[in-house]
């Protein structure tokens, strides 16, 4: 099991990410320092990024690529896949497969135990007011199956993220998830777990995790109030030592929202080491 940290990339607009906004090399030389293993990309747009520097800055600080995050895609670009037909739907499809581009050029050559991973969470949409849900979901399903043949095609596996019901109307829960993942048919399409979102929706956090042990690839960490762990309620003994009896070989992966992203990586760290199993 290894730890990773959320960092946006420089072309990133929003204010409010969930991620740590700012110079990469200095960050990088800090998460180096806390014994980090990896970083989660938090992207907008890779054709605005320098793929091949980044990924020299990352080997320069022995740093992985758990996962490129799609999020800011949808956030700040209002770009999703549950749309219809139309020059919307193609820029929605032709981003996501520039983000699965960029995965590849910046993760190799040291992919994680599950390979290079894109997620998508926010980025998958959600229907609009008044719309058809189950059209909606067809053209989920259909453009999640074109990202998802894609990403095969180049090595690389799609996460699906549940997110909670007060951030979006369609894929709260684990179950969910799967429901979407057996619906679409794609061997590459996994689960990743966000333990914010769980707290909300699953009846049994580690629970959850067993019972959704195969699809698992990636695990997103924050406590309760979506601080650093340690500052919530959430018992991290458990979740750590139920993802290690499970086997699971993936990162934990810290998704914060606080103004200081270097105090919550120091927190995280002090917090989540010492709780990893020893290689």
């Amino acid at each position: 099991m290894k730890l990773s940290f959320v960092v946006a990339t420089p072309e990133v607009r929003g204010t409010d990410a969930t991620a740590y906004l700012g110079p990469l090399e200095p960050f990088f030389a800090q998460l180096r320092q806390l014994e980090y293993d990896g970083v989660e990309l938090m992207i907008r747009d890779p054709r605005e990024i320098d793929a091949p520097a980044l990924r020299d800055l990352l080997q320069r600080y022995h740093l992985e690529v758990a996962i490129v995050n799609t999020g800011r895609v949808f956030m700040d670009d209002g770009l999703h896949l549950m749309t219809p037909p139309g020059p919307r739907r193609q820029a929605a499809l032709e981003r996501m497969y520039a983000v699965i581009d960029f995965a590849v050029a910046v993760a190799s050559p040291a992919p994680h135990p599950f390979g290079v991973q894109v997620n998508t969470g926010l980025s998958r949409g959600q229907p609009a007011a008044g719309q058809d849900r189950r059209e909606a979901r067809a053209w989920a399903v259909e453009n999640l199956r074109r990202v998802a043949d894609y990403a095969r095609e180049h090595g690389v596996a799609i996460a699906v993220e549940p997110i909670n019901r007060y951030q979006s109307t369609f894929i709260n829960s684990g179950q969910e998830g799967l429901e979407l993942i057996r619906e679409v048919g794609a061997e590459n399409l996994r689960l990743q777990m966000d333990v914010f979102h769980m707290n909300m929706e699953e009846t049994s956090l580690c629970g959850s995790l067993i019972r959704y042990r195969d699809y698992v690839s990636h695990v997103h960490v924050c406590d309760t109030n979506r601080q650093a762990p340690g500052l919530g309620h959430l018992d991290f003994v458990e979740i750590v030592d139920t993802l290690a009896a499970l086997g699971y070989e993936g990162f934990l992966s810290a998704e914060l929202a606080t103004p200081d992203q270097r105090r919550a990586a120091e927190i995280t760290a002090a917090v989540l080491k010492p709780l990893l199993p020893r290689s």
